[in-house]
């Protein structure tokens, strides 16, 4: 259950887990308003656009108890909550961080084997996925990931490890940056122009 961002009269939106589905309740001068929307297996987070146009929800795996690992749960589902449409799509193993470019019409989805970078243009869909590792079976619990605010770059830091990974997700360029010693935190500022 949460409540829409910047609308102009109260709005919630209430993930159904067991019909999977999604409700979102109106207030009008009649009373409330619902429209119902499909929405992924096992959804159980949901974030929203900063102009609460669209909102994405997802099944976080690590919400799911005792969930085996041949369970991916790659599919969200994006909402246009103004359109009233539902978008089904599969981003990527595992999704652990989801967000919206400010400015653009386009999110990420931040996944156990990279970034899944969707257009909300027009109809939704991935456009790419970037990877975020040299090493395809790194073990993507060692790390976080993190999206800048334009949804331009990630910065990835491991555990142990003295080098943050900066990751183009234009063009898919990896850099390594090493300071002086293994980084135990990494925290990016909201102008996106700092680490």
């Amino acid at each position: 259950l949460a409540s829409v961002p910047n609308q102009p009269v109260d709005t919630t939106l209430v993930l159904n887990v067991l019909s999977e589905d999604a409700t979102l309740m109106k207030v009008t001068g009649d009373g409330i308003k619902t429209s119902t929307f499909k929405v992924a297996k096992q959804a159980n987070t949901m974030v929203f656009s900063s102009d609460g146009r669209f909102a994405i929800a997802w099944a976080d795996a690590r919400k799911v108890a005792g969930a085996p690992k041949t369970q991916g749960f790659q599919d969200l589902t994006v909402l246009d909550l103004t359109l009233g449409t539902s978008t089904i799509l599969a981003v990527g193993y595992r999704p652990v961080a989801v967000g919206f470019a400010e400015g653009q019409a386009r999110a990420h989805a931040v996944t156990q084997d990279g970034v899944a970078i969707l257009d909300l243009s027009g109809a939704p869909r991935v456009i790419k996925n970037v990877a975020i590792s040299a090493t395809p079976n790194e073990d993507p619990g060692t790390r976080d990931v993190f999206v800048t605010k334009d949804g331009q770059r990630a910065f990835i830091r491991r555990d142990g490890e003295s080098a943050i990974t900066i990751v183009s997700l234009d063009t898919d360029a990896r850099t390594d940056v090493t300071l002086s010693g293994p980084v135990t935190d990494l925290d990016l500022a909201d102008t996106g122009d700092r680490a």
